[in-house]
């Protein structure tokens, strides 16, 4: 019967100390700048000089990511199409578009979808058919939409 081979991380330290690989990921935010001058011309030299110091404001917002699947946007209320940039909301954490990142949420309604398999309603237990109008119930899972307004 042939040895175990000892563990390769157990041993690092006889090939020199061992490293994590480099990760290509990209950084999981991105900053956006925004920078504004307040410029005068002075006739005299024709040069611009600022009225009032720079203003430069950063504002970190998360990469995008393309939508797989139609939905409506909560703050804007306009439909989320496949492929489209979506990004989590910065407060309340459902997925918007991406230049909706820090409106507020005009939606007070639940978000309906249309079902992609065939399932059962959680409140009147009939069948869902895919192609139907369906919601999300905390704590129940997923209703017809008639059933949630009765």
């Amino acid at each position: 019967m042939k040895p175990i081979p000892p563990n390769r991380r157990w041993n690092g330290g006889a090939n020199g100390a061992s490293q994590p690989p480099a990760s290509n990921n990209p950084n999981p935010f991105e900053a956006i700048v925004i920078c504004e001058l307040n410029l005068s011309s002075d006739e005299d030299f024709d040069a611009f000089e600022p009225l009032e110091e720079d203003f430069c404001e950063v504002i970190i917002a998360p990469l995008a990511i393309p939508a797989r699947y139609r939905a409506t946007c909560r703050a804007c209320l306009q439909p989320i199409r496949v492929g489209d940039a979506i990004v989590r909301h910065a407060q309340a954490g459902c997925w918007v578009h991406r230049a909706c990142y820090n409106r507020p949420l005009r939606s007070t309604a639940r978000p309906l979808i249309v079902a992609q398999y065939d399932g059962y309603c959680r409140i009147c237990h009939g069948g869902i058919r895919a192609g139907e109008l369906i919601t999300r119930v905390q704590g129940r899972g997923w209703v017809h939409a008639h059933c949630v307004e009765d």
